[in-house]
């Protein structure tokens, strides 16, 4: 008589339906792949722990920090060693931070990618002028494909493109060759998708004054640049801030001021954005080095591996840092 115990009766009772069955037993290599989404790409938003390795380097003036010293300066945020290097390597992993090695000591750089948004911080804002046409993106992708869509409109409000309807797309400088290589690369040759680069000319400035408004809200954005301008004047002229509650207001008003794109004159009479957003972010500068700045680079200088430190050119001048011995640039 068969026993109802053991391995093969307590497999029977559990009725595995042969689509399991298939799954559980074939082969990793057959498995069907799980395609790409937005949170695959390595380009995506900076969390608060990332938007605070990534202030390390502006808040020394240096191009070329080494692990160590970004571990001391975010223990003054309230990191852990563990969770400061956490961070640190996720921003590599994503290609955000490149890491070279001195003798044992891991040193790092931001990556160009980052170095538009990191002069914007710095309150060096660029000022663009319009030429008379918008780049344009022209797409078509079916709902069938949603995944790879959502992803090729997020890497296109990245590099500046807002929609001015549905399928059309519009920028006002043209699109990287980066870019569009590898939204090519996701649209493929399969299915109904297809995706164009052209340039689309309006009839007049008010038809591009209309477009630029519908594509970059143009009346929310004079609202949301009042909003930060009001809270950064509130809390800098309040009592005195302490160095993570700066850092609360830093981030949350850089988060809305990078989002902002700098559109010409032309365009949006009197917002004047590119003076704005600079004087916003250059007020929250000098505030950071006459209140934390001294005592961040004489807590920095007293490690010892201050010395791979490369300090940024562009940084602000030496009469706002606290004296400092000569440092070893490595060539």
């Amino acid at each position: 008589m068969l026993r109802r115990t053991g391995t093969w009766w307590t497999f029977l009772r559990q009725r595995v339906s042969l689509s399991t069955l298939w799954w559980r037993f074939t082969p990793c290599h057959v498995l069907p792949k799980r395609r790409r989404t937005v949170t695959d790409q390595h380009r995506y938003r900076i969390t608060r722990g990332g938007f605070d390795v990534v202030s390390v380097f502006g808040s020394l003036g240096a191009s070329a920090v080494p692990g160590p010293v970004i571990t001391s300066v975010l223990a003054l945020h309230g990191y852990s060693e563990s969770a400061a290097r956490n961070q640190v390597v996720r921003l590599v992993s994503r290609g955000l931070l490149h890491r070279s090695q001195v003798g044992r000591i891991a040193v790092y750089r931001l990556a160009e990618a980052l170095r538009p948004s990191y002069g914007r911080l710095a309150g060096r804002v660029e000022h663009t002028e319009f030429s008379g046409a918008f780049a344009a993106v022209v797409l078509s992708i079916p709902e069938a494909r949603r995944s790879d869509r959502d992803r090729v409109l997020y890497l296109a409000r990245r590099s500046g493109y807002r929609p001015l309807r549905p399928g059309v797309l519009i920028a006002l400088t043209e699109a990287v060759a980066g870019f569009r290589a590898e939204v090519g690369a996701d649209i493929g040759v399969e299915g109904r998708a297809w995706l164009e680069f052209c340039s689309l000319v309006p009839e007049d400035m008010d038809q591009a004054r209309r477009w630029a408004d519908r594509a970059f809200g143009i009346a929310a954005l004079r609202s949301m640049i009042g909003d930060a301008e009001a809270r950064v004047a509130a809390a800098l002229g309040g009592s005195e801030l302490g160095l993570v509650d700066y850092f609360d207001l830093y981030y949350a008003v850089s988060g809305e001021l990078m989002s902002a794109p700098v559109l010409p004159a032309d365009l949006a009479p009197g917002l004047d954005i590119h003076t704005r957003l600079g004087h916003c972010m250059s007020t929250l500068n000098e505030y950071y080095w006459a209140a934390f700045g001294p005592a961040v680079l004489s807590r920095v200088q007293a490690l010892p591996n201050a010395d791979l430190i490369e300090w940024d050119p562009q940084a602000p001048p030496a009469d706002r840092r606290s004296p400092r011995p000569s440092v070893r640039r490595s060539p």
